[in-house]
């Protein structure tokens, strides 16, 4: 889990550095709790599509990794039964019970709620 922090905390200072045009954790849950139906659909779309890049990275890596050419880094394993409304759920409960990191790129509050959710057993 350190390593991700790790990559995490480097990730989140260079969207930090890309100026104010990043889409924050701040305003996914805006988007997430607005009474307009568009903005919610930009919600659900954006979650879900953050976490699914995030997944496809993963599959990738773990391919990569059974080649024998890439050291598996600790990540996210979600199981195939999680619904796309479960993923919803726990990356608005990840926000919302992190408030001190919603600056950060909401992509990251996405994965970092999916890690803590779903972390992939050590051994």
């Amino acid at each position: 889990m350190a390593l991700f922090r790790n990559l995490v905390g480097a990730a989140a200072l260079s969207f930090a550095a890309s100026g104010a045009w990043a889409y924050t954790g701040n305003d996914l849950l805006k988007d997430c709790s607005s009474d307009d139906a568009a903005e919610r659909q930009f919600c659900f779309g954006y979650v879900l599509g953050a976490g699914d890049g995030w997944r496809g990275r993963i599959l990738f890596e773990k391919t990569v990794d059974e080649m024998g050419d890439l050291q598996f880094m600790e990540s996210v394993c979600v199981p195939d039964n999680v619904t796309k409304g479960q993923v919803l759920d726990i990356a608005l409960k990840h926000m919302k019970a992190n408030p001190e990191h919603r600056h950060t790129h909401a992509a990251i509050m996405v994965a970092t709620a999916l890690v803590d959710a779903f972390p992939c057993p050590r051994g």
